[in-house]
């Protein structure tokens, strides 16, 4: 191994260290300043904590982050001419994100506000050269295609926004959200020093130290949460990671791997958004629907359900490693079975659900039923705040 090689080896662990160390020392000044400021989380009937739990704490996130990654470029300056100003445009579009999810921590704030908020990081990310320039086609003979500018402007939007949401309605239970980033960060990582992409790894060095020094608190029972300040600036910081590396390959290489090792919040959140379009609700309407909440329902605990969705990531992330080993004309493949594994995965959980109900309905007596369906209608009559 050359003085190179070891140097940037030397250079990860620190930035890691740093993040791991500055994340852990902040978050508890950060959960004693919160509820002075009133960015208190209060249960409610979506929500599965019963006391008011300090919020925020995506705060000391992004500084750690921030701050290991301006140590990993100064040690490392070749990495910073890779970047070649892009670091700016992920920062200033976390800034915009953090300021917004401040506000909605302490005061709280309208979705159409967020996605506006959202629109607006993601354009920064556009105008800083994070775009989606080509798709792979296994027809052509470069093996890509290129794509019009206004299409691959669209797309990386969309492609931000998405993932943005993701990290920010995944975040349901305690050490969820973040243990999720921190897989995908170590997947991103090992990933990036395969191909060569260490720019990416430092990274996702980065963010992994700085999610991993705030799950000390944020495990069951969490003592802070990261609030919106940290899952929609966890999901850009993710989304922006990816666009970096495809610059450099094709979408197929870049874009599939955290589609594939984020696939269950990515799924999560596209069936939320069909399911209330198809019911006629409100797209950023809140329930109790999401795949945490099912899993919940059926008598597992919140440690239960984090550990499960935890493993089914980390085998997620395995699978997402396994496509840039084949070649890309066969990572599609990989797709289609990844997909059919977790329409599988679904349909089980239905039919799981549906089993249960009717034991439970057999199970109740008749004047019970009856009782709790008149309790029933009684609240659903009174107005809501």
């Amino acid at each position: 191994m050359d003085a190179t090689v070891i140097s940037l080896t030397i250079t990860y662990l620190i930035v890691f260290g740093s993040a791991a160390l500055i994340s852990f020392g902040l978050t508890p000044a950060i959960r004693t300043i919160a509820p002075r400021l009133g960015a208190l989380d209060f249960p409610n009937q979506r929500k599965v904590h019963s006391k008011p739990v300090p919020s925020m704490g995506g705060v000391a996130i992004l500084a750690a982050f921030a701050t290991a990654t301006a140590i990993g470029v100064w040690l490392q300056p070749p990495l910073a001419r890779i970047l070649d100003g892009k670091l700016g445009g992920i920062l200033i579009g976390c800034l915009i994100l953090a300021a917004i999810g401040i506000y909605d921590d302490i005061r709280g704030m309208r979705a159409y506000s967020k996605l506006a908020g959202q629109l607006a990081a993601s354009a920064v990310l556009v105008c800083y050269g994070f775009t989606i320039s080509k798709f792979t086609s296994p027809l052509s003979k470069t093996g890509s295609i290129a794509v019009p500018a206004a299409v691959g402007v669209l797309l990386t939007v969309l492609w931000v926004v998405g993932l943005t949401n993701a990290i920010n309605l995944i975040d349901g239970l305690d050490g969820l959200a973040a243990g999720i980033v921190f897989i995908v960060s170590i997947t991103m990582l090992l990933v990036s020093i395969y191909r060569g992409d260490f720019e990416v790894g430092l990274l996702s060095v980065a963010l992994g130290g700085a999610v991993l020094g705030f799950l000390r608190y944020n495990f069951y029972p969490a003592s802070i949460f990261m609030g919106d300040t940290g899952s929609m600036c966890l999901g850009f910081i993710l989304a922006a990671m990816s666009l970096l590396g495809a610059s450099k390959s094709t979408i197929a290489v870049a874009l599939l791997v955290p589609i594939s090792s984020m696939a269950v919040p990515l799924i999560d959140t596209s069936l939320a958004f069909l399911r209330r379009v198809f019911h006629g609700q409100h797209p950023f309407k809140s329930d109790r629907q999401h795949l945490h909440h099912r899993l919940l329902a059926l008598g597992l605990s919140q440690k239960q359900v984090v550990f499960l969705i935890h493993f089914v990531t980390i085998y997620l992330g395995i699978i997402a490693f396994i496509t840039v080993l084949i070649p890309y004309t066969y990572t599609f493949l990989i797709l289609i079975i990844l997909a059919m594994g977790l329409v599988l995965a679904l349909k089980t959980l239905a039919y799981v659900e549906k089993h249960i109900a009717a034991i439970r309905t057999k199970a109740t007596p008749p004047n019970v039923q009856a009782g709790a369906g008149q309790t029933q209608e009684k609240s659903d009559s009174e107005p809501t705040a």
